[in-house]
């Protein structure tokens, strides 16, 4: 995301929908280190990225997760 681009969805959405802004980027850094190859980075990101997403939902108990930017 861009520079204070969560902070600024945060604002428009605030009277509408509860957001928490979780910082995973240290891990997604550290997973990163070393890798060369696009497709490597590719898959390890998926992986992370649904592996931090996961630990979200279960630590907040959800039922539904919805992901992705063409969600209504």
């Amino acid at each position: 995301m861009r520079l204070n681009e969560p902070a600024h969805v945060r604002e428009l959405l605030r009277d509408v929908l509860p957001i928490e802004i979780i910082d995973a980027h240290d891990r997604f850094y550290r997973e990163m280190l070393g890798l060369g190859d696009a497709e490597e980075k590719r898959i390890k990101f998926r992986e992370v990225f649904y592996g931090v997403l996961s630990e979200i939902a279960r630590r907040y108990g959800c039922d539904w997760l919805v992901q992705g930017t063409i969600a209504p």
